[in-house]
């Protein structure tokens, strides 16, 4: 298995990906907590729901670029119109959520796009030792013909 190479470039061009990711998603909790709501102090839900749909295609769209042809306008709508009522009956708010959970939510949008360019990066340079090895082993004498 000869795995590619994960140059600098690549990976310093993911950081900077995730970067921008990041300030995506700070960019719409921020919108999203900026929302107003129906009545003061009580959420909207459907503006909730539209909040977590965008945040999760934010955050995936980018990462897997072919889900934006299954996560359709058509497709999201259904799901925020099925989600509303799930985040009323729990009073869930992306507010909340990330007013307790904050530092930890960024961390996983800073760490999670790490994962895949981290294990290529490690299989590249497994699959250049792998090779290496080899080439020494070839390239070294048999026992057999060294008599």
């Amino acid at each position: 298995m000869n795995a590619p190479r994960v140059s600098e470039d690549e990976l310093l061009a993911a950081a900077g990906a995730i970067d921008a990711q990041r300030d995506q998603v700070d960019s719409l909790v921020a919108e999203v907590a900026a929302t107003p709501t129906s009545a003061p102090g009580a959420p909207d839900f459907a503006v909730e729901a539209r909040g977590c749909v965008d945040l999760f295609c934010s955050i995936m769209f980018p990462l897997y670029p072919s889900l934006e042809a299954v996560y359709t306008p058509e497709a999201r709508a259904r799901v925020v119109a099925a989600l509303a009522p799930v985040l009323a009956k729990h009073q869930f708010t992306l507010a909340a959520l990330f007013g307790k959970w904050g530092p930890e939510i960024n961390l996983a949008f800073v760490a999670l796009p790490l994962v895949n360019p981290s294990i290529d990066a490690i299989k590249a340079d497994r699959a250049a030792r792998a090779a290496e090895r080899a080439k020494e082993k070839a390239a070294a004498p048999s026992p057999a013909t060294v008599q």
